[in-house]
């Protein structure tokens, strides 16, 4: 059982932090979102969504009861309870489990500011979901806000987080001020209520920082990878029913939306391809934090998306266009085969753009790569092989530590 108590008010070397006292068995540690002075007045104390949001994994993958002591906004206990609890654990199994939530409904709505906001990682998704709600859309739902959170994939020391959220918050400022938005920095000690297992389940994450500060929001946009047409709960991670997730985890004064699905990543690059700020500033890499390296899969993804729409020129600041060109032809193999998450949409806009690619490249795409993978699927489900793999480590020397891990957890195979 895992108790949530009352939410309160803590000061912190001058931040303010919304903190709820959780109970694991005997242990009972603290929870808190902190931010700064001036944002106090929107921290939430008369509800604990915030907390049993955040915790809801956690509990989920451990069967672990929840028990929370305060009030829970009434449509968030009812969607929660109703739906998210008995269908996850039918269509996810090997994460959730069946759990029950004991609390009592707060009947009415909070006062809200209105504020509308979302995320930005300065990628392609976040990026998509700022240049369309900062124009041309009804006032309620234009941007006001820009929130970073220190929602990492990987823990080392508070040390080592603190620095990564400075600088997180560092690189945000420009972005914030070229589209004359406040940034909003929550800083929350929620990974010592997660898992590493976990780092693909991140939309509710988002949201129990958002409900956090639910006196300010109203409307929020959490920038979505995948398409509606393809909503899925069998995909790596929690993108592919984030539209249920987001419409769940809403209250009678927070609305939650999956910005990006209505379109595809092509489509959502040529929104934003003329502007001249995105042109310099867009970082997709996962392998470096300041720059792209021009060379992982996302990088090469994004600047394929951009040359099939005869944009990449115009990108030159943010990736290295010689290097394109060097791994190009073996990408487009890959793509051909079909055989990444990515292919069906870069091969649909292959086609729509009649975009050129070499014969060769469509032979052994098809071909040899296509079976090379094959032979490969069919080999990872002979579980002692998988598990000598994973033993040895052999995917820490092919891919290095901190890659490897995201891919094993990207696949829910736990590290024990």
């Amino acid at each position: 059982m895992i108790t949530i108590r009352k939410p309160y008010i803590k000061e912190y070397q001058g931040t303010t932090r919304l903190c709820a006292d959780i109970l694991l068995g005997d242990v009972n540690r603290t929870f808190y979102f902190e931010v700064a002075k001036e944002y106090e007045p929107y921290l939430c104390t008369e509800v604990s969504d915030a907390f049993l949001v955040g915790i809801l994994n956690y509990a989920m993958f451990n069967g672990e009861d929840i028990k929370v002591e305060g009030a829970v906004s009434e449509r968030l206990l009812y969607q929660i309870k109703t739906y998210f609890l008995v269908t996850l654990p039918v269509v996810r199994p090997r994460a959730y489990k069946r759990i029950n939530v004991e609390a009592e409904p707060y009947i009415g709505k909070i006062n809200t500011e209105g504020a509308v906001g979302t995320s930005a990682s300065g990628g392609v998704d976040s990026y998509y979901s700022i240049s369309v709600h900062t124009k041309d859309v009804p006032q309620d739902y234009r941007l006001t806000h820009l929130l970073i959170a220190n929602q990492f994939n990987h823990y080392v020391s508070e040390e080592d987080t603190r620095k990564k959220f400075e600088d997180l918050l560092s690189r945000s400022q420009p972005i914030a001020e070229n589209y004359g938005l406040k940034l909003v920095g929550v800083y929350t000690n929620h990974n010592d209520f997660s898992f590493d297992g976990f780092v693909q389940e991140y939309s509710l994450r988002i949201c129990s920082y958002v409900l956090a500060l639910q006196k300010l929001f109203g409307v929020y946009y959490v920038s979505s990878g995948v398409p509606f047409g393809e909503f899925g709960f069998a995909n790596h991670d929690s993108d592919g029913f984030d539209v249920l997730n987001l419409a769940l985890m809403s209250t009678n004064s927070l609305t939650f939306y999956s910005s990006g699905g209505e379109v595809w990543r092509t489509q959502k690059i040529k929104r934003f391809a003329d502007d001249p700020f995105i042109q310099k500033n867009l970082k997709v890499c996962n392998n470096n934090d300041d720059r792209n390296c021009c060379t992982c899969e996302k990088c090469m993804r994004t600047m394929l998306s951009l040359d099939i729409i005869g944009k990449l020129p115009e990108f030159k600041e943010s990736f290295d266009l010689s290097a394109f060109q060097r791994g190009k032809f073996k990408y487009l193999i890959v793509v051909e085969s079909n055989t990444i998450e990515a292919s069906r949409a870069l091969l649909r806009s292959i086609r729509e753009y009649d975009y050129h690619v070499p014969t060769m490249a469509i032979l052994i795409g098809r071909t040899l790569y296509r079976l090379g993978c094959y032979i490969k699927s069919k080999i990872k489900k002979i579980h002692f092989l998988r598990e000598i793999y994973f033993k040895l480590k052999i995917d820490y020397l092919i891919y290095g530590e901190k890659q490897a891990k995201t891919y094993r957890y990207g696949t829910k195979y736990e590290v024990r």
